[in-house]
């Protein structure tokens, strides 16, 4: 179990919240993410994240919340938010598959960083197939299978990368800086995911930006856009959409590892945590698009400009 305590919060703060208590990590659920605990400083969220992702449970103490009972912290996903308007950054808790940015409990925050929850890769099952080490493996599949799907990706490897709703989220809240994912893993002495010791992998992507369909104009005349309607706007907009990209890159603490693209099918990628349609890729294409420019070519197309 454990408590935020209120006396690391500050008097007059910026944002309030109700006392949080678990007893069980399957009390978190996707819908409903909390504000646990103010935190010092974006560089502070990012520490207790890599730690809480590993499962270091006393990096809640760092963060003003008492541990009573052993509590596994890799059983659900944590955020790291910063408010836009004050700059203060909170340390949220979030469900088993996700941190639900644009849930109002958390309107006003800018996401910086979250986890994934503990999840198996199989060694042997990769090595079978790629390079013995991660830095190894995840090169081959940039390199020789950038055309094949991540779901792909022998022994649940695929498991690293941010997810196709991570991309989705960011591409349309506009996150305009990098998002960190921290792994539940560590990078091993023999340069393999441990659990053990060594620093955390995480993974930095974003910007998001997207890529339109060569007929993206004529798409968007079909659907018949009104622009004045957020409705109509948004059907002409998920209507024309190619792919969503963006730089990512892999590292063992602030170590970089690989760097690549990664690529989403921003419609039938839709559908959860599996990457059935994502693609790790050394380089993106022309003609990628900001959120803000995709609205204003519909814009654009739906006025007759």
């Amino acid at each position: 179990m454990f408590q935020y305590n209120s006396r690391h919060e500050p008097p007059g703060g910026a944002r309030r919240w109700a006392a949080v208590e678990l007893t069980d990590p399957a009390r978190a659920v996707d819908g409903a993410p909390r504000i646990v605990a103010r935190l010092h400083s974006a560089a502070q969220g990012h520490a207790v994240l890599s730690r809480l992702a590993v499962g270091d449970q006393s990096a809640l103490i760092e963060s003003g919340v008492v541990a009573r009972r052993p509590y596994d912290t890799r059983r659900h996903e944590w955020g790291l938010g910063r408010d836009r308007a004050y700059g203060d950054c909170y340390l949220i808790l979030g469900g088993p598959n996700l941190v639900d940015w644009s849930h109002p409990s958390l309107r006003g925050l800018e996401p910086l960083a979250h986890t994934h929850p503990e999840h198996s890769i199989s060694r042997g099952e990769v090595g079978r197939d790629l390079a013995p080490t991660l830095a190894g493996a995840l090169n081959e599949w940039l390199v020789q299978m950038a055309g094949v799907p991540l779901g792909f990706m022998p022994g649940d490897l695929w498991y690293l990368f941010p997810s196709n709703q991570d991309l989705a989220a960011a591409y349309a809240q506009e996150h305009q800086e990098t998002e960190t994912v921290y792994t539940p893993f560590r990078l091993g002495p023999d340069g393999w995911l441990s659990a053990a010791g060594g620093p955390t992998v995480n993974v930095q992507f974003g910007p998001v930006l997207a890529r339109l369909r060569d007929d993206a104009a004529e798409v968007v005349r079909r659907v018949g856009v009104e622009v004045e309607d957020e409705s109509s706007v948004r059907r002409a907009e998920e209507a024309c959409l190619m792919y969503l990209w963006s730089p990512i890159t892999f590292r063992a603490g602030e170590a970089p590892i690989v760097s690549g693209v990664l690529q989403v099918d921003p419609v039938r990628g839709a559908d959860g945590r599996f990457p059935q349609f994502a693609w790790f890729r050394p380089q993106s294409p022309n003609g990628l698009r900001s959120r803000a420019q995709v609205r204003m070519f519909i814009a654009n197309v739906g006025t007759g400009r």
